[in-house]
Parts: structure tokens; sequence; C-alpha cells
């Protein structure tokens, strides 16, 4: 009997000793790669996470979970994917991108916010807190910025790339790398060209050009992009693709986009679908390599379009004018208002924000190489009465949102400087020191922007050279200095009321 247990016993141990106990069956891993292929193609990726593992990209050592004691079959996914119309951009993937908060689209205006450029970094001025420092890149300068609708969001491009970050300084996104802006042409180098927020949104609309290519020549893609910060993750879509698209103008309700390439107009809703061409015309001769993009004016309810056509060929015309249209939204309605006169193909009439007037250069009397100030009535299926100015114009500016005023740049010899005209052409506003004496030393004047009917940003170079982005009241003269930039002039935007 105890011979036949420690038989027993010993067959027991030599089963027993084909186990190990606590090692794992081996793993296959995959191999590393150092290169990141990137295809138009959109790919899904799902992943299934144990939160209490860390895993590490292309890293060689795997850990791997203990299995549990219960499996659970994974049900098949039977859901059909939707159709994509339009081939989105490849999703942001920085796992360290923090999307920015986002809350809902204030219904009354905010506060006055300036958003600028100082030593290549962007700041903000408001009136409760004054100027401070948004973002400071040590190593490039940022290009431009504009404010989003909401003052929440700045947009700002370095090197080409479009990036966010809100007003508060946090969030620090860049909403389109490198490799999405190279697969819309399959090749490095793209840049964003303009980008520009949709009203009473979160949407950033941009068009982008090509890589550079050996010898002169103006390069724009004529596409149109859409990027809207959600709080669960950026959506980044192809509107129109290259060569369908073009220079953008939403309307003031931001429903709809207008859309201009050279001898086209098209209006899309702003989802990009229901896309119709409203408008066409001959190619304008710009005697240089760059095409030439009219700039439709949106009527205030977002149903029609404002049309400035300068002639095909002003060179070669001896009575060269410009013609006004009115086109309808759907595309039933293209009316030509009538002609005003000719004198600059860039910004030489431009229509008020109420479409109730439009300003125009002149030839002066006696003289075609000199430029005056200028103004029509639009009535409702014709130009009507103009009155033309004796004061020489360089270019026009922008209209007061009332259409009473237009700021434009007078002829000047050394330093630039910029005035306010009333409608009636009957009052002159200087914006310079020297029409205000209490001021010291303003010597030139390189923008200004309407902030409401009353006032504006202005930016001004003083005695000392530097230059200062000044708030201030059309009539009264009240001035607020913002801040005080050297180097370069300060780019800037702005959002809200006083």
């Amino acid at each position: 009997m105890k011979r036949l247990f420690l038989t027993l016993l010993t067959l027991l141990i030599v089963a027993c000793g084909t186990f190990e106990v606590g090692v794992e069956p081996t793993v296959p891993r995959p191999t590393p790669t150092s290169e990141l292929t990137v295809t138009n193609e959109p790919t899904v990726t799902v992943a299934i996470v144990d939160p209490t593992q860390t895993t590490a990209v292309n890293d060689a050592t795997q850990v791997v979970p203990e299995p549990s004691a219960t499996m659970t079959a994974i049900p098949e996914v039977t859901a059909t994917p939707a159709p994509i119309e339009n081939t989105p951009l490849p999703e942001l993937t920085d796992p360290t991108a923090t999307p920015a908060p986002i809350g809902g689209v204030p219904e009354t205006p905010v506060p006055l916010h300036v958003t600028y450029l100082k030593d290549g970094n962007l700041w903000v001025w408001t009136e409760a807190g004054g100027a401070r420092l948004v973002y400071d890149d040590p190593n490039t300068d940022l290009e431009s910025a504009e404010i989003s609708p909401t003052a929440e969001q700045i947009a700002y491009v370095r090197d080409g790339v479009l990036w966010q970050v809100t007003t508060t300084g946090e969030h620090n996104v860049e909403l389109t790398p490198p490799f999405n802006l190279a697969s819309i042409h399959d090749a490095p180098g793209v840049r964003v060209y303009r980008y520009g927020w949709l009203p009473a949104s979160r949407t950033l609309l941009y068009n982008t050009s090509p890589p550079p290519s050996d010898g002169p020549g103006f390069f724009v893609s004529d596409n149109l992009l859409a990027l809207t910060l959600q709080s669960s993750g950026n959506v980044n879509e192809i509107l129109l693709e290259n060569g369908a698209g073009g220079m953008f103008y939403p309307s003031p309700d931001g429903s709809q986009i207008a859309v201009v390439r050279p001898g086209q107009i098209d209006v899309i809703a702003s989802d990009g679908s229901n896309k119709r061409t409203v408008f066409t015309h001959s190619q304008i001769l710009t005697y240089s390599e760059a095409p030439y993009y009219v700039q439709p004016v949106w009527s205030a309810d977002s149903t029609r379009l404002f049309i400035a056509l300068p002639p095909t060929a002003a060179l070669e015309d001896p009575n060269p004018e410009t013609e006004i249209w009115q086109v309808s939204a759907d595309g039933a309605l293209q009316q030509r208002m009538g002609t005003v006169a000719f004198a600059a193909l860039h910004a030489g009439a431009v229509v008020s924000p109420n479409t109730m007037q439009v300003a125009y250069l002149a030839p002066a009397s006696g003289d075609a190489s000199t430029k005056v100030l200028a103004f029509a009535l639009l009535e409702d299926a014709t130009i009507g009465d103009s009155l033309i100015t004796d004061v020489i114009v360089e270019e026009l500016g922008q209209w007061s949102p009332d259409g009473q005023h237009i700021i434009f740049t007078p002829k000047f010899d050394g330093s630039p400087q910029r005035m306010v005209a009333t409608v009636d052409g009957t009052t002159l506003i200087g914006l310079g020191a020297a029409d205000w004496p209490s001021e010291s030393g303003a010597q030139t004047i390189v923008d200004a922007q309407w902030v409401d009917a009353e006032n504006l940003i202005v930016v001004r170079q003083n005695a000392t050279g530097q230059w200062e982005i000044v708030l201030r009241h059309l009539t009264n003269g009240d001035v607020a200095i913002l801040d005080s930039v050297a180097g370069r002039p300060p780019s800037f935007d702005l959002v809200g009321k006083r």
C-alpha cells in the first residue's frame, strides 16, 4: 500500500512540473515605426482601454493586463456608417490638447474687446481689465489674430497654421496642423490664406494657399473650409473643394455665405449645402498676375447682395464706369442699378452697410489722374443723385455701422493720415493729433476701424516713434490710449460695444 502511494505521488509531481506559476503566455508585439503615413482615406480607430494600464506609443515594452475571471463577448458592430458628402480633414489627434470650454452664444452684445499683436505676441484689451498678455511665443512671431463673436476665443496664425486660445490665455490648441493642411493638396507647404468667424457662432471659416512654386504669381486655392469649436472635440471639414470656393462673405445672420472667385459669386448655406450661382461677370483685368475678386455687401436682412463691378479693361476704356448691381441670395434677382464714375480698381466704390448709398472715387474735373470723394444714393432699383466733393482721396476705408460716416485716406506727402467724412460730404473730421490740440505729437495714422457709430480704434505713431492703439470718440475727441507698441505697426481686431 505504501509502495502504491509513493508511485502515485511521483506521477503527480512529474505531471505538475510542466506548468510554471506566474509566467504569462508570449504576446506578439507590433514592429515600431518611425514614420506616420497620412492618407486621404478617412479612418476610424476604436480603442478598448483599461484605465489601470498605461501604454506608450511605439514603446517596445507592453504590459498585458491580467485576464479577468469572466470573459464577456463583444457584440458585432452592425451599424452602417453615414455617407460623407464633404471629405473632412483628418481629426486632431494631439492627446495633450484640451478643447476650450464652450458655452452658449450670448444674445446680448459683449463688452468691447480689442486683440492685437505686440512684439509678435498676442494681447487683449478690455475696458474692465485693461491690456494683458494672452499668449507669448518665444520662438515665432504671430502673423495675425481674429477674436470670436463671443469674445471667448482668439484665432491666430503662426507659420501659416491656424491656432486658437481663450481670451484668458488657456487651452492653446493647434487647429490646422501641417499634416491636415498638406492633405488638401497632397503636398507640404500649404498655408492658411484668409480666415474669419461666422457671425453668432464658434465656427471659423478659412481658405488656403497651395505650396509655393518657382517664379512669381498669385496663389490661392479657391477652396472653403470650416472649423467649429466644440467641447466634445473640434470639427474640421471641407465645405468647397479646391477651385470651387474662394473669398468668403458671411451674411449678417450667419445662415449663408457668399463665395467669390474671379468671374463668379456663389451662395451656400453655412453648412456648405444648397450651393447656387447668383452672379457671373467677365474677368476684370488687373494688369498684374493677381486676379480680381469683387467684394459683395450683404443687406441687413441677409436676403440681397450689392456689388460694385469695375470695368473689364479700365485702361482701354476712354470713359470707364463702375456698375452697381443688386442680386438676391436665391439667385432669382440680378439687377443692374446703374453706374458711377471709375477712378480706382482697389476699393474704388464701397456700398454702405445699410445699402442706402455708395461712396466712390471719381476723377477730378479736368484731371483724371486725381481722385476725389463722391457719394451716390441707392434707391429701390436705381442709383439716385450723386455728390462729388473736392476732397482729394488716396483710398476709401470702412463705413460706420449706421452708414452715416466713412473713413478715408486723404492725399498726403510723407506720413499717411485718416479722416472721416459725413455721408453728405459737408463735414470732414481728422483723426490725427493736429486736429486736437490737447493731444501731443501723433504724426502718422495707419489704421482706423469703427467700434460703433461714435467710437473708433485708431493706430497712430507719436512723436517718439512709438505706435499707439487709441480708442477715440468721433466728435468730442475723447481719447484713451490702450497700449503702446514698438517696432512695426500693430495689427488688431475687435468685437463688442462700449
